[in-house]
């Protein structure tokens, strides 16, 4: 449905010692209330304080240089939004209006928190959405008239177009000719594809050459990385065509905080599809719940009047999900990601050959104190057992105690 809106890898061998050198502040610190009011953006190290003067379209390859030292969520989240609203601001400049271009509303929760995540953000701005369309709707005839005459009440001087965040550039081919159809509609207009990875497999040969098409020589075009893999290989793919480090949009939402106790000790995030790394499970010790899972098509979401009500629904039922555990274990990027900006302690598990969980995090949260990676099942269990002992005080206690004494009948 399109709608117009106004408004306004590291081995698991050393997570002990790794949890022991990263905890350099108190259990009690990382999940006081204060951390949700303080400013982090004072810097005492010289180099990280002329880092925070300057504008960051100048330094498109520099972005994270403090992201990955910051030790608490609060501090990251902050950080991490501060560089997104840097970059923005110079990009966009003063023009008002924006359309926000192929939001997510499929069941892969990350998506539409991405879309929920730049939807905030650019309300913060003070910024207009004065279009919006679904992924898969947007060059659907009925709507690219609805669109075209929304934009035929602005030049180019005053429409910005943004394109969603994600993990789909080149890996999934059909998404790229979407993006496609909508920049040959707005040739000399600012573009901004906003934060997204590059996945490389086997079958991306014939996606590559498409894309370098695709995305090259477009000089109106910039085009985020969230990751330095990602960032490398635009490098040598795309020309003609301004290339930044960015984080991911879904840090647009803020510190979250939990709604609902846990009903497990740990919740699993596993993911089923071609990303996974496929690892084995481990055996699960009996005086520990947890329930193993994938948030794609295994938990449903609400559906809304809207497009973007959707997406904003699809996005904080994931977050629901990664409430339901005292601490997550995920193999998804976004289980990552959201379990940070809600505090949970968390365990990620890497990807091999893909990568694409290690690379993020060495940009923007090498330095979480509540967070291990690992890169198989058996290390990611004892690290979310440990993660459960050194937090233990501080975090919610299992809500129905007696839940997992019955099965279905």
């Amino acid at each position: 449905m399109m709608s117009l809106i106004h408004h306004n890898a590291q081995s698991g061998t050393s997570f002990f010692s790794q949890l022991q050198q990263k905890m350099n502040v108190s259990v009690c610190r990382s999940f006081s209330p204060s951390n949700y009011m303080r400013d982090y953006s004072v810097e005492e190290d010289p180099k990280l304080a002329e880092f925070l003067t300057w504008r960051l379209v100048d330094h498109p390859y520099e972005t994270d240089m403090r992201a990955k030292k910051l030790t608490t969520h609060a501090e990251i989240i902050q950080e991490s939004r501060r560089v997104l609203i840097n970059l923005l601001t110079d990009l966009i400049g003063p023009i008002q209006n924006v359309m926000l271009l192929e939001i997510a509303t499929y069941s892969n929760k990350g998506d539409p928190a991405i879309a929920a995540g730049e939807v905030m953000l650019l309300r913060e701005m003070n910024k207009t959405i004065v279009y919006y369309c679904e992924t898969h709707s947007c060059n659907k005839k009925k709507n690219m008239l609805l669109e075209k005459s929304i934009s035929d009440n602005f030049t180019k001087d005053n429409l910005v177009i943004l394109m969603q965040g994600g993990g789909n550039v080149i890996g999934y081919q059909s998404i790229d000719q979407i993006r496609s159809l909508i920049m040959d509609r707005y040739p000399e207009h600012r573009k901004i594809l906003l934060s997204q990875s590059i996945w490389l497999n086997k079958n991306s040969n014939n996606s590559l050459i498409s894309a370098r098409i695709i995305y090259s020589n477009r000089t109106n075009l910039t085009m985020f990385l969230r990751d330095r893999q990602s960032l490398e290989i635009a490098k040598q793919s795309f020309q003609g065509v301004k290339l930044i480090l960015a984080p991911d949009m879904a840090f647009g939402l803020g510190a979250l905080p939990r709604q609902m106790p846990p009903m497990y000790d740990i919740i699993w995030l596993r993911r089923k599809d071609e990303e996974s790394a496929k690892y084995a499970m481990p055996k699960v010790q009996n005086n520990v719940s947890i329930h193993i899972s994938d948030w794609l098509n295994e938990w449903s979401s609400n559906v809304g009047t809207r497009d973007m009500e959707t997406s904003f629904l699809i996005a904080f039922s994931g977050i629901n999900f990664l409430q339901r555990g005292r601490v997550v274990v995920t193999d998804r990027l976004h289980g990552h990601i959201l379990s940070t900006l809600l505090n949970i302690p968390h365990v990620l598990i890497d990807n091999p050959p893909f990568y694409k969980l290690s690379s993020f995090h060495q940009s923007w949260t090498y330095s979480l104190s509540n967070s291990v990676i690992i890169n198989n099942g058996t290390n990611a269990l004892d690290a979310a057992i440990k993660l459960l002992s050194i937090y233990d005080r501080v975090l919610p206690p299992v809500g129905p105690i007696d839940m997992n004494r019955f099965t279905k009948l």
